[in-house]
């Protein structure tokens, strides 16, 4: 699970407790929002004049990051991925998002937490590798940071890819 823009791991891990039949590991973003802090985030990003632009090139790191972190607990605990889900909260459910659609093959499915799809991904020509996968998308009528739009059009393109999706 990854935290939102301006979190860290360890404020993300309080939010809730797990059965002991699953591990959840939290990811902290590799930059700081204000150095020496404890804020953290995945990305740069920017809205202007109603548009966002992210900083691609800390995406990718992020990313790979990410990645290196699952096939490594993949790895060391013997887990298939067919058990894998990844999920985040906000900017960290962009990071999912992302790595869900690119990666498919590593997860079971994901989890997205008031979050967006990213301004810039892919899908997979094959979109068979989407099938017996599961998503679960969460976003408050509320929010004050992302309007419901953006969570709509995510269930919108999960379902287009055939992946299972609940959507609360």
């Amino acid at each position: 699970l990854m935290h939102g823009y301006g979190g860290n791991a360890k404020s993300h891990s309080k939010k809730g407790d797990f059965s002991t039949e699953i591990s959840v590991v939290y990811l902290d973003a590799p930059y700081e929002i204000i150095p020496l802090s404890s804020r953290k985030k995945w990305y740069d990003f920017k809205i202007e004049n109603g548009d966002t632009t992210s900083n691609q090139n800390q995406i990718k790191e992020s990313i790979q990051l990410v990645l290196n972190t699952i096939k490594n607990v993949i790895k060391e605990n013997e887990i298939k991925s067919k058990h894998v889900y990844i999920g985040g909260h906000s900017q960290g459910g962009i990071i999912s998002y992302k790595i869900a659609l690119t990666n498919p093959e590593f997860f079971k499915g994901f989890i997205i937490s008031s979050g967006r799809l990213p301004v810039e991904y892919t899908v997979k020509n094959d979109l068979s590798q989407y099938q017996n996968k599961k998503a679960l998308i969460i976003h408050g009528k509320n929010d004050s940071v992302l309007e419901l739009k953006y969570s709509s059009a995510g269930k919108n393109l999960m379902e287009k890819l055939g992946i299972e999706t609940d959507y609360v």
